[in-house]
């Protein structure tokens, strides 16, 4: 069976969509950090607002992307 990225990258935020305990009712999620590359160019801004958009959607929770100052 031959694996893609898109496959795996699926398969991984669907199972970051799934709860990791009892869901209780009225509590809001915590946003779910993703890190990003120190390196990101103003015209990738607005897509990185979109991308953060279509995930928070498919993922159902909020989400932040989180930018270094570096690598380290």
């Amino acid at each position: 069976m031959v694996v893609t990225r898109r496959t795996l990258l699926k398969a991984t935020l669907a199972s970051l969509a799934m709860p990791s305990g009892p869901a209780r009712a009225g509590v809001a999620q915590p946003p779910l950090l993703f890190g990003t590359t120190p390196v990101i160019l103003d015209e990738q801004a607005e897509f990185l607002a979109r991308w953060r958009s279509y995930l928070e959607t498919l993922l159902r929770r909020p989400l932040r992307f989180v930018q270094r100052g570096s690598y380290r």
